[in-house]
């Protein structure tokens, strides 16, 4: 993966998103680091997610939104819509997303499309979060040089509701902050209460 300083072009804000994304990678690597797959899939309560669960979610909402981020990109091009930040966004958006936020003041149900899968294999689940993670880079890098506040993105499931590109990231960004943190508190719950010993020093979930 590139670094920041490896694209010196991008715009400031797109900059600041990359170096964003980029943290979630190690963040990623530390929760799972040594730890088998069946204390990835366990669960503090019948109905928590687990480890496996958290990152299974982000993956679904990716899937679900990505496709949306992509044609935006593209229209945007098309229209020829370009433009230079800092940008000014709705701010009724902009609080709605601040909910959604590593410490949330609101919780929310997900939508079903969202939900993470029971059985998925944790192995598959953490390859494709990284996939997704390379691939939420690469729209931020497409999206260089629109304006990301006039670039619309329509949301997966809400026919008349759509964020501009700039907010769409941002709603990315703190959504996979808030469930790594989740997912993070779940395996410190866990250090006092292992159901199958220590994490492992061998046995390592391959990304």
């Amino acid at each position: 993966m590139k670094s920041l300083t490896a694209n010196p072009e991008l715009e400031t804000e797109l900059h600041i998103f990359r170096e964003q994304v980029e943290a979630i990678k190690p963040s990623a690597e530390a929760l799972i680091r040594n730890l088998t797959r069946t204390q990835l899939l366990w669960k503090p309560k019948p109905e928590a997610w687990s480890i496996s669960q958290c990152l299974d979610h982000l993956v679904a909402t990716a899937r679900s939104e990505l496709p949306m981020v992509h044609r935006a990109i593209a229209a945007g091009r098309s229209r020829a819509l370009t433009g230079h930040g800092p940008y000014r966004y709705s701010r009724i958006a902009g609080a709605l997303i601040n909910l959604m936020g590593p410490t949330p003041r609101l919780k929310f149900k997900s939508p079903r499309h969202y939900l993470p899968a029971d059985t998925k294999d944790a192995a598959l689940v953490t390859r494709e979060f990284f996939e997704v993670q390379d691939e939420i880079l690469d729209c931020i890098s497409k999206a260089n040089g629109l304006h990301l506040a006039r670039t619309k993105v329509s949301i997966f499931g809400y026919k008349y509701f759509r964020l501009s590109l700039g907010q769409e990231f941002k709603l990315f960004i703190i959504h996979e902050q808030r469930h790594m943190l989740q997912a993070h508190r779940i395996k410190e719950a866990l250090k006092g209460d292992w159901p199958f010993g220590a994490p492992s020093t061998t046995s390592r979930t391959k990304t």
